[in-house]
Formats: C-alpha cells, sequence, structure tokens
C-alpha cells in the first residue's frame, strides 16, 4: 500500500496527461459549415479550421466547389476528416479527377452530393461510406446524388461496383468501318 501513496499522484497525472491529448487529437472544426473554393483553400484546411490540434468533425456543410474555375486537384488535406454533420458536396470542379483524401470519412448526416465535376471517374474513396449502414457513426443519414461526373462516378451502384468487383472504366472507342 505504500507504493500507492507514492506513486498514485504520478499514475493520475499521467493518465490524465493521455487523456487530454487524446482528446486534442480530434476535435470538431471551428466553423459550422465550410466551403473550399479553390486548392489553397483545401491546403490550408485545417490550420484555418482546426484551432490547433486537428478537427475531424464539421458540424454543418462542406462544400468543395471551384470558384471560377480556380483548379482544385487534390483534397488529400482533408484526410482527417471522419464526420461531416451536414450535407458534403462536390460541385462542379474543373479539375478533380479523384475523392482521394474523404476515404475517412465514417458519416455525412445530411445528403451527399458529388455532381457536375467533368474530370471526376474516380470515387472509390466514398465507397465505405457509401456502403455502410446508416448508424450513428457510419452511412450517409441523407440523399445521395451522384451523378454529372466523369465515367467511373456516375451513381452510388457505379462507386460501389466499382470498387467491390474491381471495375475498371475502358476508354470508348468510335465504331468507323471505313
Amino acid at each position: 500500500m505504500e507504493w500507492l501513496k507514492k506513486y498514485l499522484p504520478a499514475i493520475l497525472c499521467v493518465a490524465t496527461s493521455l487523456l487530454l491529448s487524446e482528446v486534442s487529437l480530434a476535435k470538431n472544426c471551428t466553423s459550422n459549415d465550410i466551403t473550399l473554393a479553390d486548392q489553397g483553400g483545401v491546403n490550408l484546411f485545417q490550420q484555418a479550421f482546426s484551432g490547433g490540434g486537428t478537427c475531424d468533425t464539421i458540424t454543418g456543410t462542406l462544400r468543395i466547389e471551384d470558384s471560377g474555375g480556380t483548379g482544385i486537384t487534390d483534397l488529400t488535406p482533408l484526410s482527417a476528416l471522419s464526420y461531416v454533420n451536414g450535407d458534403l458536396v462536390v460541385y462542379d470542379t474543373c479539375y478533380l479527377k479523384t475523392l482521394e483524401g474523404l476515404e475517412g470519412i465514417q458519416r455525412v448526416g445530411g445528403n451527399l452530393q458529388v455532381r457536375y465535376n467533368n474530370e471526376l471517374g474516380d470515387c472509390s474513396a466514398l465507397y465505405e461510406l457509401l456502403d455502410a449502414p446508416v448508424t450513428t457513426s457510419t452511412g450517409v443519414v441523407g440523399d445521395v446524388y451522384i451523378d454529372s461526373n466523369a465515367v467511373g462516378c456516375n451513381s452510388r451502384a457505379e462507386v460501389v461496383d466499382a470498387v467491390k468487383y474491381g471495375l475498371v472504366s475502358c476508354p470508348v472507342f468510335e465504331y468507323d468501318p471505313f
């Protein structure tokens, strides 16, 4: 029992430090609704919205949309995100080819919209989210709109099947017999 009296304060101090460090690593972002309108905004996401530490939850809507064709091409700076409590919208990006960086999102509390992204043909980063059952911590609670993108990313079924069955999109050639 003497050792307990001697070491209990140190044990409690270490346990408290570990608990607090875990809590500070994952937290809500500092803004409810976030719009990322260019690659610079995407790149600076954690710096702009974490308030120190790493934010993994957006309490409102996340909207990713090129403003005037400024060229969002890379979403990997968003890889720490786990939850979007509102809508997740990827809309009208001119140069985005993949949603890599969004694969960590486990739950969307509103609608999921991936629309009008002319070059976007790889939505495999959303597979786990789309294939998950809707619970308090997984899935898409609202409606799913995936359309008007490049081949490979035009419906929920197309995205899920491409990953589940290892489908690869093939180029389409015009037939000209002469």
